[in-house]
């Protein structure tokens, strides 16, 4: 399951997200003009940073006392090698696609960027004696990208990453 992008200024990215925005430019109204007396946040010639996500749905993994995972999710578009769905055929643009790198629990307040992370993580925390079956959430969360706000404050200009954003990337 892959979501359509959601974007989100880099500053607003917390545990608590707002509502998120189709595009960068989405966000502009919000950030650039003045509301309740307030002064704009952000002016033309501001660079912003902006990052996307996309949910990928909730996994269900068996996630063992050592910190290992018993199980590797499936995502629903694979091909299942022994059923009968084995002359499906999955859409090319779905062979691009990022693999999660954002895994969380909301009862637990866990969260990681591999899956192998989060079973660690996670068993470190719950002390199980036996194996523990958890339905957590994921997602693929974008590198960030950088925009200069134009003149009129109506449109983003996509900026080069810097030598330290590619080296992240």
């Amino acid at each position: 399951m892959t979501s359509e992008k959601t974007w989100y200024p880099t500053f607003m990215v917390d545990e608590d997200l707002p509502e998120g925005k189709s595009s960068p430019e989405a966000w502009l109204p919000f950030l650039t003009e003045e509301e309740a007396g307030q002064p704009a946040m952000f002016n033309a010639g501001d660079i912003l940073a902006f990052e996307f996500v996309e949910r990928r749905g909730n996994i269900e993994v068996t996630i063992n006392p050592d910190g290992s995972h018993g199980n590797s999710p499936r995502c629903a578009q694979t091909v299942d090698m022994f059923g009968e769905e084995t002359t499906r055929a999955i859409p090319v643009e779905q062979h691009t696609q990022s693999e999660p790198n954002s895994f969380w629990d909301y009862e637990r307040e866990t969260f990681a960027e591999t899956l192998d992370e989060f079973a660690r993580i996670y068993a470190e925390c719950a002390n199980e004696l036996e194996p523990v079956s958890v339905v957590i959430s994921t997602a693929y969360w974008s590198p960030t990208f950088r925009f200069r706000i134009s003149d009129d404050c109506k449109s983003l200009i996509q900026q080069p990453a810097t030598d330290a954003e590619s080296a992240e990337e």
